[in-house]
């Protein structure tokens, strides 16, 4: 590894026990990531395995894609099997961006007990989902074999929260701050991907082809089952498998980035939508106020034992 780089590696945050009202003021309103340890342990998706999985749900088929379907049970088997699990990261050994609502809805009652932390998401709304045209509260679903991982670096758009629950396995996380544009070498790839890494294998790159990326500021940490982690929207990030995993992600709204998620809509609006610019523009602000002074007062509050995913 380039000495520089050892030299520009930060950890994240780590805690386990953290107020709710703690967790929003020093992470939340700071735009700052944190792994929350161990707090998913009274959720029914802690049962997760790729075994059980395989004897409840090997038929299911999935998605992946436009053009391609495949089975709960076919993958488990041809990835996660041991005598296959040498995989290398970015290939089809990860299965990513599951929507549990439309393929996935017998993992519904499993993500239940979610922990107080995921409280408060706007995306519950479905009139602030209607104005920001977005489909409603969206919880994707990821399981992929030892050393394989999201291909790359990128900022989740529309720009939100993401919060990430490991269920079984260990999984090591890159982010960089919103500021490291340059450094990771953006540009926009097919699919949505506004902010996008060109950079291959950010896990062990090539800094001789992507010199900017030893200056980057890197954040690492490695989250084990029963771990929450945090990223704050406009965080740079993505992931590593180190062993077989089940995950669960989903995008999180709230005041901290609602503006970045109105500034959003109103410049993808396309022609037809410029004639109500300045009408949405006027509802989504008065909207976005009144959300607001609801928030304020639950984040005072740790009452509330637990949170809503869908």
């Amino acid at each position: 590894m380039d000495t520089n780089q050892i030299d520009n590696t930060l950890s994240i945050d780590k805690k386990t026990n953290i107020s709710y009202s703690e967790f929003y003021k020093n992470y939340v309103q700071k735009g700052i990531p944190v792994l929350l340890k161990g707090v998913l342990k009274d959720m029914p998706a802690m049962q997760w395995s790729p075994q059980y999985m395989l004897e409840h749900y090997g038929d299911k088929v999935i998605e992946i894609d436009k053009r391609t379907q495949q089975s709960i049970g076919i993958f488990i088997n041809t990835f996660l099997d041991d005598a296959n699990s040498q995989t290398n990261i970015g290939n089809n050994a990860y299965l990513k961006n599951i929507n549990v609502s439309s393929q996935f809805q017998e993992l519904t009652d499993h993500i239940s007990h979610a922990p107080k932390f995921v409280k408060g998401n706007w995306r519950h709304n479905k009139f602030i989902n209607a104005m920001l045209g977005y489909e409603n509260s969206v919880c994707q679903f990821f399981m992929g074999a030892r050393r394989s991982g999201f291909p790359f670096i990128h900022v989740d758009y529309p720009p939100m929260h993401t919060f990430s629950a490991l269920f079984y396995g260990q999984k090591e996380w890159l982010l960089l701050n919103p500021d490291q544009e340059d450094n990771a070498y953006a540009h926009s790839r097919p699919g949505g991907w506004v902010k996008a890494s060109q950079i291959e294998n950010p896990f062990d790159p090539d800094y001789e082809k992507y010199p900017l990326f030893s200056k980057a500021v890197q954040h690492r940490v490695m989250q084990e089952c029963g771990d929450l982690l945090f990223v704050p929207t406009g965080w740079w990030h993505t992931a590593r498998n180190e062993t077989n995993t089940i995950t669960m992600a989903w995008d999180h709204l709230n005041s901290t980035s609602w503006k970045a998620c109105v500034d959003w809509r109103l410049e993808n609006l396309g022609p037809r939508g410029q004639k109500v610019h300045k009408i949405l523009a006027l509802l989504l602000k008065l909207v976005g106020k009144k959300m607001t002074r609801g928030e304020q007062k639950k984040s005072c509050s740790n009452r509330t034992k637990h949170g809503r995913i869908l």
